[in-house]
């Protein structure tokens, strides 16, 4: 059976600082990363954002609309918030997104540089993270 890389049942100390599992799926305009570098796909994609269960909103004092920072020990970035039941609690989940020269900010900058054990695949839906509301 294959155990994730971060998780509680591996490292309880980091999953009680960090205790949310990121997901970071592809965007529907932008889902190559030659798509990032066309304005008009950008434009139809808008603002980048992160979903947040409602669950996990209440409990952080966020709202929707609200400017959040996802971060864990290896870096951080920001968002708006959209609160919605479509996502479970304990899993945010915000789409890769635009290039780093185009936004000051990435989801890349939570993720690990480690590799799954078959393939060596990248761990870019494995990573425990926490969030906070920023003004």
């Amino acid at each position: 059976m294959c155990r994730p890389g971060e998780g509680a049942d591996r490292n309880p100390e980091l999953a009680a600082k960090y205790p949310l599992k990121i997901i970071s799926p592809k965007s529907h305009e932008l889902q190559n990363s030659r798509d990032a570098n066309e304005s008009r796909k950008r434009e139809r994609e808008g603002e980048q954002f992160v979903l947040v269960s409602e669950c996990d909103a209440a409990n952080r004092g966020i709202s929707d609309g609200d400017r959040v920072r996802v971060f864990n020990g290896r870096g951080a970035f920001a968002r708006r918030a959209r609160v919605s039941d479509d996502v479970n609690p304990g899993l945010p989940v915000t789409t890769v997104g635009y290039w780093r020269q185009l936004s000051s900010d990435t989801v890349n900058a939570i993720s690990s540089a480690e590799f799954v054990n078959m393939g060596r695949a990248a761990t870019g839906s494995d990573n425990l993270v926490e969030l906070e509301r920023v003004e």
